[in-house]
């Protein structure tokens, strides 16, 4: 059965996947990955605050970076629910 949920999922997977294939995507993903291997160099970690904030920065990079391979992976309950709190 086609709801205006499903459909309004499946509007935001194609809008992701017209994302996905752009280049400004592949920039910033470049740039993503590179900042995330900085913030994992644990010799310029120079307090526990420091830490925590790159610990939180590292998370966040992930998540993003984990949307492209989640876009295909269904849910149980069919939703698609990437960075919504």
């Amino acid at each position: 059965m086609v709801t205006e949920e499903s459909l309004r999922i499946e509007k935001e997977r194609d809008a992701l996947r017209t994302m996905f294939l752009s280049e400004g995507w592949k920039v910033l993903k470049q740039k993503l990955v590179q900042e995330q291997r900085f913030l994992n160099n644990i010799e310029a970690i120079h307090s526990q605050d420091d830490l925590c904030f790159r610990k939180g920065k590292v998370a966040k990079i992930t998540e993003i970076l984990g949307i492209e391979g989640n876009l295909e992976t269904p849910q149980e309950d069919n939703s698609f629910n990437f960075l919504e709190y």
